[in-house]
């Protein structure tokens, strides 16, 4: 029979005494205090009886009224794919949209013209808006950052700790706390909110700003041709703001909007929502039973997008020329302009060969063909060379001492060869 381990530490203590140092014999004395080692637990008892929280948008996990019962069986919800990596909400900006993800990263496609799409890696956020041609997020810690256009350091956003956030033309709202703080070109006192109210929600137009106080009035400021920025009483309890337009939930749910209304972007249907985005000539809404309605000049009648089933969506976002949305399985989804679509294939799938190497352009602007074969490229600057296919560089014009480069949309931007460019080299 072989002894308790006790007994054999005790046995072994004396054999090693005289050798061992005292303090390596306390040790082992403690060992033998301490009885025979528990026998491992299996998985199933190791393993966690709990999921790890999921990181939500406050504005997507803000309570929501329960839906109509459904007439149809409910559909599983899809597993994420290359095309649906479990988005929660979208942002549609003016020729870009990003999209967050559940696990608090965010994914941009469409225009990178001014960076737009160069989301600072390594970040993780709650919550998101885009703009023209930019677009912020808090993050998980309640700090802002921004990426994009930065012509009116829209992009710089201020420090501290933030609940909510919108972005407009070129600048940007959030609430700290109650507290309203906008940031970027500040025209029209767009970018000045009321030091005096308190505020639950916030929105950034073109041109105006927007919030709702604590007790549910609308609060404007800004630029207010059409009504755009006029203050309203309440009580509301939900906000969109868009480039010159306004819109709020009133209790029952019913849109009221005010300002620009050349499309019908101000004229809302005597419909319920839960949730409201107003965008460039058109306004969104979500309805209780997760499907969206839209009204204005890009009116889009609900069972024409192409939603797919179940089509149910927890966030929408009416951008500058479209929208888009999130929906319960996880797919963003866009309409209808063609840069705002569905998320772009993987790029390792693109091949880039250089077929001009050795070529290199200090601010080129645009490229186009060059008789009899070739490519002309017109550098801001003032030149234009064409690149042969026999690797050669002609110099085509060199305007460089007469054309004038002080501002941003100044320099020679385009080029084109006249129709019967072969007769007379115009």
């Amino acid at each position: 029979m072989i002894p308790p381990t006790s007994d054999r530490v005790l046995l072994l203590l004396r054999r090693v005494a005289p050798i061992f140092p005292a303090s390596v014999v306390l040790g082992l004395l403690i060992l033998a205090a301490c009885g025979d080692a528990p026998a491992p637990k299996s998985p199933s008892e190791t393993a966690p009886t709990t999921r790890p929280p999921v990181l939500q948008p406050r504005a997507i996990a803000a309570e929501r009224p329960a839906a109509p019962a459904a007439t149809e069986a409910a559909s599983p919800a899809a597993a994420p794919t290359l095309d649906a990596p479990a988005f929660v909400q979208a942002a549609a900006g003016d020729n870009h949209t990003c999209a967050l993800r559940r696990d608090g990263a965010v994914e941009c496609w469409g225009a990178n013209d001014q960076g737009q799409l160069d989301v600072p890696k390594d970040l993780r956020f709650q919550q998101i808006a885009s703009g023209w041609r930019f677009s912020c997020g808090i993050q998980t810690d309640g700090t802002i950052a921004c990426w994009g256009r930065n012509n009116h350091r829209q992009a710089n956003p201020p420090d501290g700790r933030f609940t909510a956030i919108d972005a407009g033309w070129d600048h940007a709202c959030a609430l700290s706390g109650m507290a309203a703080i906008c940031w970027g070109r500040n025209a029209n006192d767009r970018a000045t909110p009321p030091p005096d109210v308190q505020f639950t929600a916030i929105g950034a137009g073109a041109e105006h700003s927007c919030g709702l106080s604590t007790d549910g009035d609308l609060v404007c400021w800004g630029k207010n041709d059409n009504g755009r920025a006029d203050s309203r009483d309440g009580p509301f309890r939900a906000l969109a703001v868009g480039i010159a337009h306004t819109c709020v939930l009133a209790g029952d749910g019913t849109a009221v909007c005010q300002g620009e209304n050349s499309a019908g972007q101000s004229e809302p249907p005597a419909t319920a929502f839960v949730q409201i985005s107003a965008g460039s000539d058109h306004t969104c809404g979500i309805l209780a039973t997760g499907h969206i309605e839209c009204w204005g000049g890009r009116k889009v009648e609900a069972e024409s997008v192409p939603f797919g089933p179940p089509g149910r969506f927890d966030s929408v976002s009416a951008g500058w020329s479209g929208a888009c949305a999130a929906n319960r399985d996880g797919q963003a989804v866009c309409w209808p302009a063609a840069a705002q679509r569905q998320p772009p294939e993987p790029y390792n799938r693109l091949q880039f060969v250089n077929v001009f190497p050795g070529s290199s352009f200090s601010e080129p602007v645009e490229a186009f063909p060059w008789p009899p074969g070739g490519l002309a490229v017109v550098d801001k600057k003032g030149s234009i060379v064409a690149l042969t296919a026999e690797q050669r560089i002609d110099q085509i014009l060199d305007l460089t001492d007469i054309v004038d480069l002080d501002g941003s949309e100044k320099g020679m931007l385009s080029a084109a060869i006249d129709p019967r460019f072969e007769e007379h080299k115009y």
